[in-house]
């Protein structure tokens, strides 16, 4: 099952699947819904849910501001 992260640009998103690459977590760059977001157009990461707490440590060690969505 896949999961998301929502990330403020599309900038952030990318460096946020480089980010979870280079620690082996498979992910890849979607474009949200306006409904998965407050801000109308932004983009995000998918990943699998069984990655989300490891993925987050690593966005947050990268310094990637995010919001998780299920």
């Amino acid at each position: 099952m896949a999961c998301r992260f929502g990330l403020g640009s599309v900038t952030y998103a990318q460096a946020a699947v480089n980010a979870l690459s280079r620690r082996g977590i498979r992910s890849r760059l979607v474009k949200l819904a306006a409904r998965e977001s407050k801000r109308g157009c932004a983009y995000g990461v998918e990943t699998d849910c069984n990655d989300m707490k490891k993925a987050a440590r690593v966005l947050t060690g990268a310094g990637i501001s995010f919001k998780e969505i299920k």
